[in-house]
């Protein structure tokens, strides 16, 4: 049987699997990271895109007064549904839509 010598030089088969593990964690918490960032942004941009729209539409129709019955078609779309009580399903099982 070997005896350890009291200066031992160079390094472990487990100090270097524990430096694998921790190494390998910190990549996949950094790619992870970049997958939620991404997630993100895309949602910021398609809002930003529809802000740009909306306030598009608003000027538009803040211009053109005269014409202005014409975008009347555009806010019936929700059959008078704002919000807070939900148009009728007649295509749901059950719906009694004769009322």
């Amino acid at each position: 049987m070997r005896t350890l010598q009291p200066h031992q030089r160079g390094v472990s088969l487990i100090e270097i699997l524990v430096t694998l593990v921790l190494i390998s964690i910190a990549i996949l918490g950094s790619a992870s990271m970049q997958v939620v960032s991404k997630r993100a942004n895309t949602h910021a941009m398609q809002r930003t895109t529809g802000a740009y729209l909306s306030y598009g539409l608003l000027e538009r129709m803040r211009s053109n007064k005269d014409s202005l019955e014409y975008y009347l078609p555009t806010a019936m779309l929700g059959n008078g549904s704002l919000g807070s009580t939900p148009s009728m399903d007649c295509a749901a099982v059950g719906a009694d839509c004769n009322t």
